[in-house]
């Protein structure tokens, strides 16, 4: 199964939205029981800041794997939002998946 997600930006104001998302993958993944699912799309969850650090803390609790960090390493320096006005890049659009579907994704690159 392949789920489009669009999730709230970091900000205090939105946090309580952000985890109401993460609880309903929570439910797409308990309803499939692990199955082949993946999860595309702005998760609006830059690794290092605040909703980034909660989605990594959310995958590894429910046994997901954030497949384009995995492929591409946390290190690099790829980037999926740029903002001109503040001359500044991040990285918070992902592909999350169950474990049994990481391994039909063998490719990433981001453009």
């Amino acid at each position: 199964m392949l789920v489009s997600v669009y999730m709230p930006y970091d900000a205090d104001e939105n946090f309580i939205e952000f985890m109401e998302y993460l609880g309903k993958i929570q439910n797409v993944v308990d309803e499939f029981d692990g199955n082949k699912v993946i999860f595309v799309g702005d998760f609006n969850a830059n690794i290092n800041k605040r909703f980034g650090k909660d989605h990594k803390q959310f995958t590894i609790e429910n046994n997901l794997s954030i497949c384009d960090i995995e492929y591409l390493g946390v290190d690099s320096n790829n980037f999926t939002f740029l903002s001109e006005s503040h001359g500044s890049t991040s990285w918070i659009d992902h592909v999350v998946s169950t474990q049994s579907a990481c391994h039909l994704l063998s490719d990433f690159s981001i453009c």
